[in-house]
């Protein structure tokens, strides 16, 4: 039923494919163990043969309403949810991934949903971490994360900055907003957070969604080469998915997607898909008692090779060519971590299926037989440098 529902939520969004770059040991829902210095990934910028990543974790979505309905007609719907990923280093990536739309309208009949892109985000922080085994229970790992030193933020298909190698940028925000960053030490001091304590399951790969503190007035911040190194870093505009079987059935899922394209070094890239999926959305005209079932929210992640031109038409633009991926990883819904590299029994089992004519249970026998189960091919995606943004990149994908 799992992954009928996967196939289902995929489908429906019109995407098949992508966490955020990382790997994972096989801990219960994590199953793969990868060095971060592969040739799909570029490493830490101090060592990056021996790091590896030791957990990968997703927290369940969560769903905000904020209506100013009867007064005027506006209406905001946002969905978010975060990823953890522990290394050997003893260094940690937490990831907030944030889509926001207005004036959403899901229609009782048909699947021809309407709603207007807002502010949406992914933010990764990078910083140090400890961690332990929970005295009452052997599954549950308590982490520390101290505040982070290197901060990486794709805002609103509006600007990419990166704390390590910061550039002055402006966007605007739901609220029509400017959002502004002049200095590194402005960057920081907006984003960072105070130390927080997280525990996290190990067997379900998954924790509670959380909310930061933001530090003190006057705080001072220290700023590391913390993470993997990244050259370039675009995102997409955010996307509506909309899959309503009524009224034969009173089922209806909503999907709100966004894709990041990191490229890693002068040749690598990762292509990240950020999903999440509610079913039952209710936005209620007056009030903020809007009402929802959470599906299933998920990082996919293709990493490959590239190239890059200068766009022939228009000097903004870049013209950016993705070889058909060499490796997936997926993150997904507080059930499991998956990555084609590093595949082994626990991965066969999170990622089983039912053949839909014959009903057997089946397995993907290899990591490369899961990730030519996606279909993914080469594509070319252009670029707008100045605002680090693309159009949403349709995939098709045959899971099963």
């Amino acid at each position: 039923m799992k992954q009928q529902l996967l196939k289902i939520i995929l489908l429906s969004s019109s995407l098949l494919g992508l966490m955020s770059c990382n790997e994972s040991k096989p801990t219960n829902g994590n199953s793969a163990n990868s060095n971060v210095g592969n040739s799909q990934n570029t490493g830490k910028k101090d060592d990056p043969t021996d790091v590896t990543l030791t957990g990968a974790y997703i927290s369940p979505a969560v769903l905000q309403y904020q209506n100013m309905r009867p007064t005027n007609q506006i209406y905001w719907t946002t969905f978010s949810f975060e990823t953890i990923q522990l290394y050997s280093d003893n260094t940690y990536c937490l990831t907030l991934d944030s889509s926001c739309f207005s004036g959403v309208v899901l229609p009782d009949v048909g699947n021809d949903a309407t709603g207007s892109a807002r502010e949406s985000s992914v933010t990764r922080y990078y910083g140090t971490c400890t961690q332990k085994t929970n005295e009452l229970d052997e599954d549950t790992l308590d982490v520390s994360l101290a505040t982070p030193t290197r901060i990486v933020r794709n805002f609103n298909s509006n600007f990419y900055v990166d704390s390590e190698n910061f550039h002055p940028v402006t966007g605007t925000g739901a609220y029509f907003n400017k959002v502004t960053y002049e200095t590194k030490e402005d960057f920081m001091k907006a984003l960072a957070f105070k130390p927080v304590d997280v525990s996290v399951s190990k067997k379900a790969a998954s924790f509670d969604f959380f909310k930061t503190e933001a530090l003190d007035e006057g705080t001072s911040i220290s700023t590391s080469a913390v993470g993997y190194s990244i050259t370039g870093s675009y995102m997409s505009n955010a996307s509506l998915g909309y899959m309503n079987v009524r009224p034969t059935y009173n089922y209806y899922v909503t999907t709100m997607n966004q894709q990041v394209l990191d490229l890693l070094d002068s040749t690598h890239y990762c292509f990240s898909i950020y999903s999440t999926s509610y079913s039952g959305l209710v936005l209620p005209e007056e009030g903020n008692g809007v009402q929802g079932n959470e599906r299933a929210n998920y990082v996919l992640s293709f990493y490959g090779t590239y190239t890059k031109t200068a766009n022939e038409l228009d000097d903004s633009m870049s013209d950016i060519s993705l070889s058909a991926p060499s490796r997936v990883t997926m993150n997904y819904d507080g059930k499991y971590y998956v990555d084609s590299d590093n595949w082994d029994d626990a991965a066969k089992t999170h990622t089983q299926f039912t053949d839909n004519t014959t009903q057997e249970v089946k397995q993907y026998a290899s990591g490369s037989e899961y990730l030519n189960s996606f279909n993914t091919k080469a594509t070319s995606i252009a670029v707008t440098e100045g605002t680090a943004n693309f159009d949403y990149v349709d995939y098709t994908a045959q899971l099963y």
